[in-house]
């Protein structure tokens, strides 16, 4: 018995979608892993900050230190702080997270990334985004947010996030929040050590599934964050 004319249409336009689907999403993953690596192993040597838990290592920003860890922020890894009253900032790594990265993700465009990020991981009604930016590499993503509240005066201070989205699921948030004062050069600061943050293979330790109460505790974190800030210009 013949098969009709329609059905063998139906089938054959089936797997052409099916056929080029998959070809499109190969295509998205051979162009990942074309790109270069996110992390350059020749850091390991310079870096003056070790964190063998969570297999990372950074060199500070110049004459910044380490803040007391009983009294650091949040859920914090780390906070360095450059000490100074009158234009005080602050830069705190923290860690979570994420299943690996999908097909699914890597074949969405910059745009589409950087606004699902951006949704998570900020309430738009109390955060005005000033930049976002996302670079892929051929192990992940690293996404980038300037941000204030949107109260804003001239003591209000700024932050900026940089998120390195591993594959592996793994994400590192580097996060710098400091007066306006002297916001660029901090920031010139902040991003000039971010050059040397790198990342090793992935350990067996157990981490926390990122989701909105990972979310909550970072703007908890920063809130506090910005309130000290605050507190800190008004006493000097």
């Amino acid at each position: 018995m013949r098969i009709p004319i329609l059905l063998f249409f139906i089938i054959f336009t089936i797997l052409a979608i099916t056929s080029s689907q998959n070809i499109s999403a190969q295509t998205d993953l051979n162009a990942q892993r074309s790109l270069q690596k996110m992390f350059n192993p020749a850091n390991i040597r310079s870096n003056i900050y070790n964190d063998t838990g969570h297999n990372f290592s950074i060199s500070p920003p110049d004459s910044w230190v380490v803040t007391d860890q009983s009294n650091r922020t949040g859920d914090a890894l780390v906070t360095f702080s450059n000490q100074n009253s009158q234009n005080l900032a602050n830069f705190g790594i923290y860690y979570s997270s994420l299943n690996p990265i999908s097909q699914g993700i890597i074949s969405l465009t910059d745009e589409e990334i950087l606004n699902q990020a951006t949704s998570k991981l900020f309430d738009t009604s109390q955060f005005t985004i000033l930049q976002k930016n996302i670079e892929r590499f051929s192990d992940g993503f690293v996404i980038q947010v300037i941000s204030e509240p949107k109260q804003n005066t001239q003591s209000t201070p700024i932050s900026e996030w940089l998120l390195f989205w591993l594959d592996d699921g793994r994400q590192y948030f580097l996060i710098l929040t400091s007066s306006q004062n002297n916001f660029s050069q901090n920031e010139a600061d902040f991003e000039k050590s971010a050059t040397t943050f790198y990342v090793g293979p992935e350990s067996n330790s157990t981490v926390p599934e990122f989701g909105p109460v990972t979310s909550i505790v970072f703007a908890t974190a920063i809130f506090i964050t910005l309130v000290l800030l605050m507190t800190m210009k008004f006493r000097f």
